[in-house]
C-alpha cells in the first residue's frame, strides 16, 4: 500500500484564454520554487467550458502543504478569477485533520473521496483467444 494522494481538480471556466495563461504561470513559478513531494501536476483540456488539474503528491500532507503554499499566489488568484472549481476528487486517504483542512478551504460539498489508492493490477484479457466471428454469428449465438 502506499500513502500517495491523487487529486483531480475540475474546473467551469468563464476565461479559458486567461485560465490557460494562469496556469501556465502558475507552473513554471512552482517549478522555480520547488515542488518536493509533488510527483506530478498537469492541466488537462483545450475546450472552451472546462479544465482540469490532476495532481499526485508523496502523500495527503504534501498536498496541505503545497496549497498553503500556493494559495495566495496571484498565479492562483488568476485561476480562481478565470474559471470556478466545480469538484475535487481525491484518490487516497485524507486523515479528521486534513478533511478539517478541506473544509476550512471553502471545499465542502465539491470534495469527493474516492477511497484509497492501490498498485494497479493486472488486466485480463476479457476473452480467450478464440477463431473471429462476425458481428452476426455472435448476435446468433454462433
Amino acid at each position: 500500500m502506499t500513502a500517495e494522494l491523487v487529486v483531480s481538480s475540475f474546473y467551469d471556466l468563464r476565461d479559458p484564454g486567461a485560465f490557460d495563461r494562469a496556469a501556465r504561470l502558475q507552473l513554471a513559478r512552482l517549478r522555480l520554487t520547488g515542488m518536493e513531494g509533488v510527483r506530478s501536476y498537469r492541466f488537462l483540456g483545450n475546450g472552451l467550458r472546462d479544465r482540469r488539474l490532476v495532481a499526485i503528491y508523496d502523500s495527503a500532507e504534501t498536498w496541505r502543504e503545497l496549497q498553503d503554499r500556493i494559495s495566495p499566489w496571484a498565479e492562483s488568484a488568476a485561476l480562481r478569477g478565470a474559471a470556478r472549481l466545480s469538484r475535487v476528487d481525491v484518490y487516497g486517504t485524507l486523515s479528521p485533520a486534513l478533511r478539517d483542512w478541506a473544509e476550512q478551504m471553502g471545499l465542502g460539498r465539491r470534495l469527493r473521496l474516492l477511497g484509497t489508492t492501490t498498485p494497479a493490477t493486472v488486466v485480463q484479457p476479457l476473452r480467450a483467444d478464440a477463431p473471429r466471428r462476425s458481428l452476426f454469428q455472435r448476435l446468433a449465438g454462433g
